[in-house]
C-alpha cells in the first residue's frame, strides 16, 4: 500500500512540473541574427546581404495565450496561431483582396526546439532564400 501511495504521489509531482509548451511560447520573440540567414540568386553583394540581415533583424513575433498572435516585418500582421508537437504554425488574418505570403506560402511554419527558447522557419521565394530563427525576447 505504501509502494502504491508512493508511485502515486510521484505521479502527481512529475505531472505537475512542467510547463505547457503552449505557455512556453506566449510572449515576445526576436529574431537571432546570429543563427539566421539570407542566400540566393537575388543577393548579388555583401552590402545586399547586409540590408536583408538588418531587415530581417527587425522582426519580432508575439504569441498571445488566447491563440493569437502579431508579428512586424516591415509592417504589422495579426492571427493566430497553433501548435501541433513541435511545428508551430502562423496563419494571418487578411481582408478581403489581402494576401500576405510567407515564401508562397500562406502560413508561416517554425519548428519549435526541445527545449522551447528557439524556433526556425525556413522559406524561400523569388530567387532568395531565408532561413529566420527566433528567440524569446526574456524582457517581455
Amino acid at each position: 500500500m505504501r509502494s502504491v501511495a508512493l508511485l502515486l504521489l510521484c505521479v502527481l509531482l512529475l505531472a505537475g512540473c512542467g510547463e505547457s509548451l503552449e505557455k512556453k511560447l506566449a510572449g515576445t520573440w526576436k529574431v537571432d541574427v546570429s543563427k539566421s540567414s539570407v542566400t540566393g540568386d537575388k543577393i548579388k553583394s555583401d552590402a545586399e546581404k547586409k540590408m536583408a540581415m538588418a531587415m530581417l533583424s527587425t522582426v519580432s513575433v508575439t504569441l498571445k495565450e488566447d491563440k493569437t498572435f502579431s508579428m512586424t516585418v516591415v509592417f504589422p500582421i495579426e492571427g493566430t496561431w497553433r501548435l501541433d508537437g513541435n511545428k508551430l504554425t502562423l496563419t494571418p488574418t487578411t481582408k478581403p483582396g489581402e494576401n500576405i505570403s510567407f515564401g508562397g506560402q500562406s502560413t508561416m511554419v517554425y519548428e519549435i526546439d526541445s527545449t522551447g527558447s528557439s524556433m526556425s522557419s525556413t522559406m524561400e521565394e523569388n530567387g532568395v532564400k531565408g532561413n529566420l530563427t527566433l528567440v524569446k525576447d526574456a524582457a517581455k
